[in-house]
C-alpha cells in the first residue's frame, strides 16, 4: 500500500475582496460577510506563511519523509519564496489551480487560459512543469481532457476508491489519483470530527491498518492509497502538530507502508 502526504498551499489566492471578489470566503470566524477586505480571514491564511509550512517541513525532514505540495498558481506568484523553499527539500511541486475555487462553471478559454499559468508559474520557480493537478471542489466536463493535452501525468479529481487506477479515455496512460476529505485536517473545522492532534493520528492509523492488515491478503496486486490531506493553516497549528508527529513516529520503519510522492504512484501505476 501507498501513503501520500499532500500539503495544499491556497494562501493568497482565497475567494476575498482582496482578490478582486465581490465577497469573501466564509469559512473560520469569518461570517460577517465584510463589504471589503476581511483582515480576520486573510490572517487566518496567513498563519502557514509565518508558522505553518515551517513546522510542517521540519517534521518531514526529520523523518525524510517527501510529499506532494499541490499548489495555487496566484499563491506560487504571491509567495515564491514558499515554492523554492519546498522544492529545495525535494518534495513534488503539483497544481491546484490558478485560484482556490472549483471550475465546474468555468468556459473552456478560461480554464485553459487557468491550467496554463499555474503550470507556467510553478515551472518559472522550479524549473520543472508539474505533473499532477488537483481542482478544489468540482473539475468541469472538460478539465481532464485539458490537462492530458497540458502535458500532465495525472489529477487527483476523484473520490470513489481507495485505489489508484488508470484513466483509459487518452491514448496514452493517464493515471487517476484517488483524494480524500476523511483522512485530512480539514475534520478540524467546523465539523468537530477531530479535536485533538491524537484525534487525527488515530483515525488515519485506522485506515492504515484497515487497508494494511483486512486487505492487503485479498488485494495485493492494487493500489491501494491512504491520503494524508494537510493545510498549513489547520494541521500547522501548535495544537495539532502533534498529531502529524505521532503518525511519523508510528510509521517510522514499517516497511509494508510505502510513502511516496503522488507522481512516484501515478509513475508506478503506468510503468507496470
Amino acid at each position: 500500500m501507498y501513503l501520500s502526504f499532500v500539503v495544499n498551499f491556497e494562501e493568497g489566492s482565497e475567494i476575498s475582496f482582496l482578490n478582486g471578489d465581490i465577497v469573501n470566503n466564509a469559512i473560520y470566524d469569518g461570517h460577517d460577510n465584510i463589504d471589503g477586505r476581511d483582515y480576520c480571514l486573510s490572517s487566518h491564511f496567513e498563519y502557514s506563511l509565518y508558522e505553518g509550512i515551517d513546522r510542517i517541513l521540519d517534521l518531514f525532514n526529520r523523518h525524510r519523509t517527501k510529499a506532494t505540495f499541490s499548489c495555487c498558481g496566484l499563491s506560487a506568484y504571491k509567495h515564491p519564496e514558499i515554492i523554492k523553499k519546498i522544492y529545495a527539500h525535494s518534495h513534488e511541486i503539483s497544481a491546484h489551480g490558478w485560484r482556490w475555487q472549483n471550475h465546474v462553471f468555468m468556459s473552456l478559454d478560461e480554464e485553459t487560459v487557468d491550467i496554463n499559468n499555474t503550470k507556467q508559474i510553478i515551472y518559472e520557480l522550479t524549473g520543472k512543469f508539474p505533473v499532477g493537478w488537483h481542482t478544489r471542489s468540482s473539475r468541469s466536463p472538460q478539465t481532464r481532457q485539458l490537462l492530458y493535452d497540458a502535458g500532465f501525468v495525472y489529477d487527483s479529481d476523484d473520490y470513489s476508491r481507495d485505489s489508484a487506477y488508470l484513466c483509459n479515455d487518452f491514448s496514452t496512460p493517464y493515471a487517476i489519483i484517488p483524494y480524500s476529505f476523511d483522512t485530512n485536517d480539514m475534520q478540524f473545522l467546523g465539523r468537530g470530527n477531530f479535536l485533538q492532534g491524537n484525534d487525527f493520528f488515530l483515525y488515519i492509523k485506522s485506515a492504515i491498518e484497515w487497508i494494511l492488515y483486512e486487505e492487503s491478503l485479498t488485494d495485493l496486486n492494487s493500489y491501494k492509497i491512504v491520503t494524508v490531506g494537510l493545510h498549513p493553516r489547520i494541521i500547522g497549528r501548535a495544537g495539532r502538530i502533534g498529531g502529524l508527529k505521532e503518525l511519523l513516529n508510528w510509521i517510522d520503519g514499517n516497511e509494508k507502508i510505502n510513502i511516496s510522492t503522488r507522481e512516484g504512484i501515478a509513475r508506478d501505476l503506468i510503468s507496470a
